[in-house]
């Protein structure tokens, strides 16, 4: 049996409706439009307690590594896990360009982050963070400009 042949305008018109059948389902596979950024789950809370309890050093030594890791004057009271999700998305795009840039990492994925006074801690979160103690903390200001990290 000879192949199919179909006139150009007719191919054309089949081409283009190819075309859109193809970009919607493109579409159906794309990645949900929101997912969370900031963790909250008990390594964020764990993460929580350690930012506290570094706040709470009373020694020279402990004071000097807050005052060097810009965090002198936060209280350990004061600090608390972020939610918002503007702030996370943020912070996870500072902490890709800082942290781990060697590794490829790039925002958006889960962050812990945690506000103390006016400075912003993040870690990495979610499922990357499982393995949380392997990773660094950042310290950044308000508009994400790394003050230190550990």
């Amino acid at each position: 049996m000879p192949p199919v042949t179909l006139p150009a305008r007719r191919r054309g018109a089949l081409l283009v409706a190819f075309a859109a059948l193809a970009a919607t389902a493109l579409q159906g596979q794309e990645p949900p439009s929101h997912f969370p950024a900031c963790s909250t789950d008990s390594a964020a809370r764990a993460f929580l307690g350690r930012v506290r309890y570094l706040l709470a050093a009373n020694d020279s030594a402990g004071r000097r590594r807050l005052e060097h890791l810009g965090l002198g004057g936060a209280a350990a009271a004061s600090a608390e896990l972020v939610t918002e999700e503007p702030v996370c998305l943020d912070a996870a795009a500072a902490y890709a360009g800082l942290a781990h840039r060697a590794s490829g990492l790039h925002a958006p994925f889960p962050v812990m982050v945690v506000r103390a006074g006016d400075r912003l801690l993040v870690q990495l979160g979610g499922v990357l963070g499982a393995q949380a103690a392997e990773w660094e903390v950042v310290v950044f200001d308000p508009v994400f400009r790394p003050l230190g990290k550990y």
